[in-house]
């Protein structure tokens, strides 16, 4: 997860010297902030690591775009479905509030729209399951504002080979 540090430059250069968690911090604010509510300091945190969270969603687009002329990439939540389960996925791509439920095969490599999330045997939001299966095979994932991704519906996958 991303981390910001919060400190005085002396203890901000401590933290660097005998931490390992400096490494990972991608925002460093200087100054004392002893009396300062978590309200306080997230307004102060917050628009920094917002710049430092849209970095890699701009990168992953442009990634994508790569892809798509390298044919290296697979759109719509079907095609994602059955590549990312069989390990073909490096980097899955989708927007914040797609949900999709679905009714899977007996193969478990194809999905179909389900109308109702409620009813038996139905996979409630086959996105998640499409996140668990890419992180669980190595991938990662990337989420990207909605209508990000309108001409790949709503999710892409870029393929590792």
């Amino acid at each position: 997860m991303p981390l910001a540090v919060v400190g005085v430059d002396r203890y901000l250069s401590f933290l660097r010297e005998v931490s390992a968690l400096a490494d990972a911090s991608i925002v460093e604010v200087k100054g004392n902030y002893d009396g300062a509510s978590a309200f306080e300091l997230a307004k102060i945190v917050w628009p920094q690591m917002e710049i430092q969270l849209t970095a890699p969603r701009h990168q992953v687009l442009e990634d994508l775009d790569v892809a798509v002329g390298a044919q290296k990439y697979v759109s719509t939540i079907g095609e994602v479905w059955r590549l990312a389960y069989e390990g073909r996925g490096r980097t899955l791509v989708v927007e914040e509030n797609f949900h999709y439920p679905a009714i899977s095969d007996e193969s478990g490599m194809h999905i179909t729209p389900a109308s109702d999330a409620a009813l038996p045997g139905v996979i409630d939001d086959a996105v998640d399951e499409v996140i668990e299966t890419v992180l669980a095979k190595g991938g990662q994932v990337v989420f990207v504002d909605d209508g990000t991704l309108q001409q790949h519906q709503s999710i892409a996958l870029i393929l590792r080979y």
